[in-house]
């Protein structure tokens, strides 16, 4: 698990913005919402996502987080930051936000109140 402690990450969630990464030679399972676009970044290219779209990243690319300029971004757009992926390496986006795919699903999830106790 690695912490990202960067000004801003806190706003996220709160103690900052928790990875985990993924080492060594076998398979691993990883759970993402939405459709999955792929990037290959070149060396010195950098790519700007909403915090939420970012699923997976290379471990030896940087990350940090850039403000949203513009008044009306920040009054009405649903994040103040953006993730800013530096190359050289693959990135993995998800077209859902883990709140997104909440709001999606909870339609179909069983009404607590509705309960019966006979």
């Amino acid at each position: 698990m690695g912490l990202q402690t960067k000004l801003g990450a806190g706003i996220f969630g709160g103690a900052g913005v928790v990875f985990q990464m993924l080492a060594g030679n076998g398979t691993a399972w990883v759970q993402l919402a939405g459709e999955i676009v792929e990037y290959e970044l070149p060396a010195g290219g950098s790519l700007l996502v909403h915090p939420g779209h970012l699923a997976l990243y290379r471990a030896e690319m940087q990350l940090e987080f850039a403000t949203i300029k513009g008044v009306k971004n920040k009054f009405f757009g649903d994040s103040l930051f953006l993730a800013q992926v530096h190359g050289p390496g693959h990135v993995w986006l998800q077209s859902m936000t883990p709140a997104k795919l909440a709001a999606a699903i909870e339609p179909y999830l069983p009404d607590k109140s509705s309960s019966s106790s006979s």
